[in-house]
């Protein structure tokens, strides 16, 4: 997944960046998560966790969790 979001990521938009973000959070990978994330502040400085766990479309909330854990792991808090 983080191969495949990393090729779109360079696009900068919010939901790539986002789901490469809390995919390196997963992981651990914290330098690359703060690069992101830092990188996700000065683009959309206005960037809501809690706004956009809310809009995805998910039927599980284990994957809302999932996604929530990996921003929160990544910096990215409510």
């Amino acid at each position: 997944a983080v191969a495949a979001l990393k090729r779109v990521a360079a696009s900068l938009e919010p939901w790539d960046v986002t789901y490469l973000a809390a995919s390196y959070g997963q992981l651990g990978s914290a330098s690359e998560a703060q690069a992101l994330v830092a990188k996700m502040r000065s683009l959309y400085p206005k960037f809501c966790v809690f706004r956009y766990v809310a809009a995805e479309p998910f039927r599980k909330a284990d994957d809302i969790a999932n996604l929530r854990d990996g921003l929160s792991k990544a910096g990215l808090h409510e």
